[in-house]
């Protein structure tokens, strides 16, 4: 009798020892994750009147949809178009890595090295990689502060201010591409290398037999047994547009004239930044919620496309 009795009270300290222990996780879920949530959905339907919220439908969306998608705005609208560089930029970064992480994978001399160099980068901190990135164009001879590549500029003839977004830039746009794919050449190279080093060494002999060339292995050999890693990167690729705003930010620092280096990331945080404003933050959600509305059947769809196409691998 006194060891069921005992059973009893070992087994009700663990169900309130496992209550505890989830009780934090559950509330913080619940108050951040699933109340802000809430809240910011059922703020796109609402209107701010000066002093208080009132039900307005989808009044919001048909406000804002056609600002931000058919260039009724002309910033909202540019930020919007700006937001899918990030995928043309990690579209050449991706080919760039995976050669890049087969040459390492053959083993090319120095490789080692080469990889600690690619992924130098990563290894600062953003702001402070910004930085040093803004400082190589700087160019303000008045104060005789004139970054390396800008003073090479400057001897050739071409005296340019890389940062001006007052008028229509043609430089802000082609520093922010050469940034990214900088800094974010690293990490797709080690990803990559490391899916690499998995493939059996049977396949490489095999292809070394019978004098496979270098871009003919690749091709036919390689990049087949890592399409799995490869379907990972291209989603990542195309959800990459809610997150494509630090670069921007840090490197134009201002989005100019009709937002010409605006994101819709950098748009939300400017409009969430000023969020005295209750008007704002309403623009702000909603302009989100409609993007990722938006942008959900364009990742559904490329993930069913990139799974039609993507081999089952197992070694």
């Amino acid at each position: 009798m006194s060891i069921e009795v005992k059973k009893k009270k070992l087994r009700g300290s663990q169900i309130g020892f496992f209550i505890a222990l989830i009780a934090y996780p559950l509330i913080q879920w619940g108050v951040f994750w699933f109340y802000v949530n809430v809240q910011t959905i059922a703020l796109t339907f609402q209107e701010y009147t000066g002093e208080t919220l009132r039900f307005v439908g989808l009044d919001n969306f048909i406000r804002i949809i056609p600002d931000v998608f058919f260039g009724g705005n002309a910033t909202m609208f540019n930020a919007f178009k700006n937001s899918y560089h990030s995928i043309l930029i990690n579209l050449i970064i991706l080919p760039l890595a995976i050669v890049s992480s087969y040459a390492f994978y053959k083993k090319v001399p120095c490789e080692k090295y080469f990889r600690v160099m690619f992924y130098m980068p990563n290894m600062i901190s953003m702001v402070v990689l910004v930085m040093c990135f803004r400082f190589l164009f700087f160019n303000y001879p008045t104060t005789s502060f004139v970054g390396p590549i800008a003073s090479v500029f400057n001897a050739m003839g071409f005296n340019v201010d890389w940062f001006d977004v007052v008028e229509k830039s043609n430089t802000i746009w082609p520093l922010i591409y050469t940034y990214c794919i900088w800094s974010g050449f690293g990490v797709n190279v080690i990803m990559i290398c490391g899916n690499m080093q998995r493939i059996p060494q049977e396949i490489t002999d095999y292809c070394k037999i019978d004098g496979v060339g270098f871009w003919r292995e690749l091709w036919s050999m390689v990049i087949p047994l890592i399409m799995p890693t490869i379907t990972v990167f291209v989603l990542n690729i195309i959800m990459g547009v809610f997150g494509f705003t630090y670069a921007p930010m840090f490197i134009a620092q201002s989005p100019g004239t009709d937002g010409q280096a605006y994101t819709l990331g950098w748009y939300i945080f400017n409009q969430v930044a000023n969020g005295a404003n209750t008007s704002l933050l309403i623009s702000a959600t909603t302009v989100g919620i409609s993007w990722s509305i938006f942008m959900l059947p364009i990742i559904l769809f490329s993930k069913w496309v990139l799974d039609k196409f993507t081999p089952e691998v197992y070694f």
